[in-house]
């Protein structure tokens, strides 16, 4: 049995997909039945649904991380897995210094630099290109779609191309928090445009919403979640971890880009089909673009897989067997 710390964070402004991922890495190396326990950061309640039956503190692990007992850490913890948008250089250069155990960090934007550490990217092709965490080969690199961590239940779904397109429905997943109030944004422009469009709008009950042709729901577990994006026609995404899980459903996904860090992914994910087009909310005219984008799509009424046919295998396997087996 080996004992397993992880660190990730959540908030707002974030969102919960940090969070997300590292339970489902939790999860796996739980079912393992190795000894786990989450650090998490942010602004989330103890008695929040995400959190049940999990082995967690709420800690200010990262914003006052010299307050934390690391060696301690390093003691009980064999594998300490970090997964951080928020994370600098002096937390890195900090737990480095003070913890001689396994030290991984999640880090799809090549923020900071590290040194003998365990680094995971798992951004399309990143295998392929210049790395800066190779610069002197002290790291083990994680590179790629082999090492993406999506839910359990996008895992068991299989690219199964796409079927005639009658633009009837759409799902709109906009992140647990929608801090930039998007979903308002559609509703005053956009969902009146297209009346003959179910829109489905994921988890946005406290939202308050005009339009008629619309249903909404609130927090939808993963195989719920997973069941009303496969039976709609496309989605409405905020441009996050939920754009590789649609990845994996091959579902026609217009992107709307929130945050710095998700250019390389969108970037990524035009370079190999999936993705056409997005909308960057700094551009004053993207909703516009965006019911353009839609009106040209509902008018090609297009019939073949939005991705190149490539497997993706299950990452949660390839992390967990490149994590324990491999040393540094």
């Amino acid at each position: 049995m080996i004992k397993v710390s992880f660190f990730t964070e959540v908030s707002k402004e974030l969102g919960r997909g940090h969070l997300m991922r590292t339970l489902v890495l939790y999860n796996y190396f739980m079912k393992k039945n190795h000894e786990v326990i989450l650090f998490v950061e942010g602004d989330i309640n103890k008695n929040d649904k995400i959190l049940k039956n999990i082995n967690f503190n709420i800690s200010e692990w990262r914003s006052n991380f010299k307050t934390i007992n690391w060696k301690n850490i390093n003691k009980s913890s064999e594998i300490l897995i970090f997964d951080s948008l928020l994370v600098k250089q002096d937390l890195v250069d900090f737990v480095i210094n003070n913890v001689s155990n396994k030290k991984v960090f999640v880090d799809d934007f090549q923020r900071n630099n590290y040194n003998s550490c365990f680094v995971v990217d798992w951004t399309v092709n990143a295998e392929l290109k210049y790395h800066k965490h190779n610069k002197f080969k002290n790291n083990f690199l994680m590179l790629g779609l082999d090492f993406l961590i999506v839910r359990e239940s996008f895992y068991r779904q299989a690219f199964n191309g796409l079927k005639k397109i009658e633009n009837n429905s759409c799902i709109v997943i906009l992140g647990g928090t929608d801090a930039s109030n998007i979903m308002e944004i559609l509703d005053e422009k956009l969902f009146k445009f297209f009346p003959s469009v179910k829109f489905k709008l994921i988890n946005s009950d406290s939202c308050k919403i005009n339009s008629t042709n619309t249903i909404i729901f609130g927090w939808q577990d993963e195989t719920s979640l997973v069941k009303l994006i496969n039976e709609s026609d496309f989605v409405i995404s905020a441009a996050g971890q939920t754009l590789y899980e649609l990845l994996i459903l091959n579902k026609k996904t217009f992107p709307i880009c929130v945050a710095e860090n998700q250019m390389d992914d969108i970037n990524n994910l035009v370079e190999i089909g999936f993705i056409d087009s997005y909308y960057n909310l700094l551009d004053c005219g993207w909703v516009e673009k965006l019911i353009t984008d839609i009106n040209v799509f509902k008018t090609k009424n297009k019939e073949k897989p939005y991705a190149n046919n490539f497997k993706i295998n299950d990452g949660r396997y390839n992390f967990y067997k490149t994590i324990v087996s491999h040393e540094l």
